[in-house]
């Protein structure tokens, strides 16, 4: 029986709160709690069906986003940036790797075309937009450190 793994991104502070909890009673700095849990995350990601992200949810089974509640439509090309660059959140990638990753290999993309992906997507997410972040010159990043 096959099972569905769920990768929740609190955003509201309690995984905070517990970690705290867990620095106070074991007398562990708070920065090695916070260290090991991103690692944790982050490994537990790469096999996740749903990652969640406040009220920003990605089912990767059926290809389905949900932006507060809101089913939203997006097309193959953006449904993918966005799943990527959630499952790698911190990371931040060249315009040239996201199209290595995203794109087929028989696909000529332009950077530009990256970016007018990106955009649409900012618009679809809402609130969220403000975690994709572009640097200039280096790339984009899913930033669970931007609030919505």
């Amino acid at each position: 029986m096959a099972t569905n793994k769920l990768l929740i991104v609190d955003n509201e502070g309690d995984l905070c709160d517990i970690l705290i909890l867990f620095h106070t009673e074991n007398k562990v700095s708070l920065q090695d709690v916070l260290t090991r849990a991103k690692t944790i995350i982050n490994k537990a990601c790469d096999d996740c069906d749903t990652l969640i992200y406040g009220g920003l949810i990605v089912n990767t089974n059926d290809k389905t986003v949900i932006v507060d509640g809101v089913k939203t439509d997006f097309t193959k090309t953006e449904f993918d940036l966005l799943a990527f660059l959630l499952k790698n959140r911190g990371k931040l990638f060249s315009r040239s790797e996201l199209v290595k990753m995203v794109w087929p290999d028989n696909v000529v993309v332009v950077d530009r075309t990256v970016d007018v992906n990106m955009t649409r997507i900012r618009k679809k997410i809402g609130a969220y937009s403000a975690n994709i972040v572009a640097r200039a010159g280096f790339g984009y990043m899913f930033d669970d450190n931007n609030k919505a």
